[in-house]
């Protein structure tokens, strides 16, 4: 097994930043030393946004080797991490607050495929499907029509062809 580093993290929470006037960092913070690449690192970064941080920085990256001593106490020995991995774990931390496209499922690959072939065959951009029950909406229902012409609500029971025919009716007797 490869050594793996550890990492310290500053992490802030609120759900913003704020500084007092000599740009002093006042929100509740507190430093974090995980291993990189163990289950609890991959856990706590996927979580940072859901348990309330707004910011997090990676302060201090080194490997840690416990080794005995004359006394027979274990010593921690630090040694230094090489920069093109702080600035990967660095990357890491910070693509936690960079909002992401999902990735498309594979059936919304296969649609954007098959919908670039057909605009290719075509020859033109292919619109959004238009939803016809939407624009209907928009439009004066006959029950609005009922309620605006009668001056009250048509019965609840009857459909839309019914009130057609109570309003025909109401249009006569005037």
């Amino acid at each position: 097994m490869a050594k793996k580093p550890t990492v310290s993290l500053r992490v802030y929470k609120g759900l913003k930043m704020s500084y007092d006037e000599n740009g002093n960092v006042q929100n509740e913070n507190q430093r974090v030393a995980l291993t990189h690449d163990t289950a609890q690192w991959k856990n706590f970064v996927k979580s940072l946004r859901v348990n309330g941080f707004i910011r997090t920085e990676v302060e201090n990256v080194s490997y840690v080797d416990s080794k005995k001593n004359s006394d027979g106490f274990f010593d921690d020995v630090v040694s230094d991490v090489p920069d093109t991995l702080v600035e990967s774990i660095k990357a890491e931390v910070a693509a936690v607050y960079n909002d992401v496209k999902p990735e498309m499922t594979p059936e919304q690959k296969e649609i954007a495929s098959l919908k670039s072939q057909m605009e290719t065959l075509l020859g033109k951009k292919i619109e959004k499907v238009v939803d016809t029950k939407k624009e209907s909406q928009d439009e004066e229902s006959i029950k609005d029509v009922y309620v605006r012409e009668v001056g009250k609500k048509p019965y609840g029971a009857w459909d839309d062809a019914k009130i057609s025919e109570k309003l025909e009716e109401f249009r006569a007797g005037k």
